[in-house]
C-alpha cells in the first residue's frame, strides 16, 4: 500500500511478500462485486486498485463492461494480443490492459 500526499508524491510505501508455488498468483474480486463498484475504491485504509484474473476476462459482467479487439501488431514474430477496453456507458472506475500470447510450435 502507498500513501501520497495531496501532489501524488510517494510518501510511504508497504509491501508484503509471499514465497511459495501456485497456479493461480492472485485472484481477483468477484466479478458482481468489480461490476457494481469498479475497479478503482476508496476505504478508510487507502485507494485500492482491482485487476482482473484470468476467470474474470470471461465473466458475463467482465464481458458486458468491456469490448475486446485483437492487437495483430506482433503477429508475424509469432504473438497475438487481445486487448480489452471498458464500453462508453460505463460511469465507474474502469480498468483496459491487453494480454499477448505467443504460438506455440509443435
Amino acid at each position: 500500500m502507498n500513501d501520497l500526499d495531496p501532489r501524488g508524491a510517494l510518501l510511504r510505501s508497504d509491501s508484503e511478500v509471499t514465497r511459495g508455488r501456485s497456479v493461480r498468483p492472485f485472484e481477483s474480486l468477484s466479478p458482481a462485486v468489480l461490476h457494481r463498484d469498479g475497479y478503482v475504491v476508496d476505504r478508510r485504509d487507502g485507494r485500492w486498485y482491482n485487476g482482473p484474473d484470468v476467470d474474470l476476462l470471461l465473466a458475463d459482467e467482465f464481458l458486458d463492461d468491456h469490448c475486446f479487439g485483437v492487437d495483430t501488431a506482433g503477429f508475424a514474430n509469432g504473438r497475438l494480443g487481445l486487448t480489452f477496453a471498458p464500453v462508453a456507458k460505463r460511469r465507474l472506475p474502469e480498468i483496459e490492459g491487453f494480454s499477448v500470447r505467443r504460438r506455440r510450435h509443435a
